[in-house]
């Protein structure tokens, strides 16, 4: 008898339903990201709020490499019922498809948004030892020395080297790019004299400028930051037209049921409202920021397009 129910029970539950009382077991969070950074901090924060708001554990994991594609390929390989979700990045769902030809997945066909986490910043920045104290005097100065000037980046294709490679064309300069593993090595070099300047996220970067050990000339994002006022942005110094405003956002396979996915992006929406996450966010320099899983959707089309046309500019095309 009783196996006739289990079997009744299990009939019920058709595929791509969710059962009544998930999540009934711990979830996990897959981060493309070494541990340390922007992203695996946000996700750790959050998988805290998510897991307190369930009543289950979300267990985050850092699966690095490749343009966060080992990450993606571990949480597609993964059954589709919620409890493998990914950390998705500006990088991986919306500069990786404009760039490469041969990319085994699809953000939008591929993955259900659920809701993003946060957005950060990054600081221009350009070490002590070139002479210039704000970002007009360091366009000129580039164009003084073309060709001469490196700046560096996470990698090829990352964030921070699209962004760069925008400003330069928007600014009329050329640099040589010096790719980095990651932000805190670039930073590293920065600071050492080894590269002359860099896109790098003001987590890092901030505490250094103001301690004088490098020069910050602006932050990539619309506007001031609440922690470093008396510095401009991009656009306020000159160059109108230019933001750079990575974020991070939570991600389901897209067979995933509706049903986990609501709650999903309900307990991210709560988790951000949280005091407690909200003044960790302050205090790290990151803005809390929740699209529904529509306008999540309609922001990954945007940025796909919007690096499409980077990519174009600067002619920049990867296998």
């Amino acid at each position: 008898m009783k196996y006739f129910a289990a079997l009744l029970i299990g009939l019920l539950i058709l595929p791509g339903q969710a059962p009544a009382a998930w999540p009934e077991r711990p979830m996990r969070l897959i981060v493309g990201v070494a541990p340390g950074g922007p992203a695996d901090i946000s996700a750790r924060l959050i998988a805290d709020r998510i897991g307190e708001s369930l009543k289950q554990p979300m267990v985050v994991e850092n699966r690095p490499g490749s343009n966060g594609a080992i990450a993606i390929q571990a949480v597609l390989s993964a059954p589709a019922d919620g409890y493998t979700v990914l950390l998705g990045t500006t990088g991986a769902m919306t500069i990786s498809p404009a760039v490469m030809k041969s990319l085994r997945y699809d953000p939008l066909r591929d993955f259900a948004p659920i809701g993003t986490v946060i957005s950060y910043t990054y600081l221009l920045v350009t070490r002590t030892g070139i002479p210039v104290t704000t970002l007009k005097e360091f366009v000129e100065y580039a164009k003084q020395n073309p060709g001469k000037l490196t700046f560096t980046s996470p990698g090829i294709a990352s964030v921070n080297h699209m962004g760069m490679e925008q400003f330069s064309t928007l600014t009329g300069i050329k640099m040589i790019h010096v790719p980095y593993k990651g932000d805190s090595e670039a930073l590293a070099d920065v600071l050492g004299g080894h590269v002359d300047c860099g896109f790098i996220s003001y987590s890092l970067t901030a505490p250094q400028a103001k301690g004088g050990k490098l020069r910050g000339l602006a932050v990539s994002q619309p506007e001031r930051h609440p922690l470093t006022p008396e510095i401009p942005t991009v656009r306020e110094a000159g160059v109108p037209g230019f933001d750079l405003l990575p974020w991070t956002g939570l991600m389901v396979p897209i067979a995933t049921p509706k049903e986990v996915v609501t709650t999903l992006s309900t307990a991210i929406d709560d988790g951000l409202r949280h005091p407690v996450m909200r003044k960790r966010m302050e205090e790290l320099g990151f803005q809390p920021m929740f699209n529904s899983p529509e306008s999540f959707k309609q922001l990954i089309e945007a940025e796909q397009a919007r690096w499409r046309d980077v990519a174009k500019q600067v002619n920049l095309s990867l296998e």
